[in-house]
């Protein structure tokens, strides 16, 4: 568990800078560059999650949705030398927008079996992601403007509020976190 989050947040509002300036670059991204991209992705989601489950986030944000762009999984074998192809798996140029929830969003992130920058003539702007479980169903797109944003979002949420009760009977905790 997190006992003091400030450090979390820091971290993260320093990785949403370093993510926000790394998509507007205007060269070729390096090796060590898309080292650090992936890196930063994969503990942001990994210190949200943290932060979800320490109870550190208002409910209005921790029961809050990403947008993501989904595109579905064809009839093809996925394995651990294929998996980065993407294009020969998934029906990219056929994909719908969705929302999902910031934890089960996460998990994706955290568990992912396919985790491929989003690149353009412009640079890299997002990240492809599917964990080993939801890989069969499709894989997900998430613009890095989204993903900095709520980085950001979570970052700057403060309980300020908060009540607990555990029911006498199943023993089930409740919070109401503000």
């Amino acid at each position: 568990m997190i006992w003091e989050s400030g450090p979390w947040r820091t971290q993260l509002i320093k990785d949403a800078r370093w993510l926000k300036k790394f998509s507007k670059g205007k060269k070729e991204p390096s090796e060590d560059s898309l080292f650090k991209f992936e890196q930063k992705i994969f503990l942001s989601a990994y210190s949200i999650r943290k932060l979800l489950e320490a109870k550190k986030i208002p409910d209005l944000i921790s029961n809050s949705s990403i947008g993501v762009s989904l595109a579905l999984r064809l009839n093809t074998t996925i394995h651990h030398y294929n998996w980065h192809r993407i294009d020969h798996h998934f029906d990219l140029s056929n994909t719908h927008r969705e929302s999902r929830k910031l934890g089960f969003f996460c998990n994706q992130i955290i568990h992912s079996n396919i985790f491929i920058e989003g690149e353009d003539t412009k640079g890299v702007m997002g990240f492809w992601v599917a964990s080993k479980r939801n890989q069969e169903k499709g894989l997900f797109f998430c613009s890095l403007i989204d993903w900095v944003a709520c980085m950001n979002l979570i970052a700057n949420s403060v309980v300020v509020e908060s009540h607990y009760n555990r029911d006498s009977d199943t023993g089930e905790e409740r919070f109401i976190l503000k």
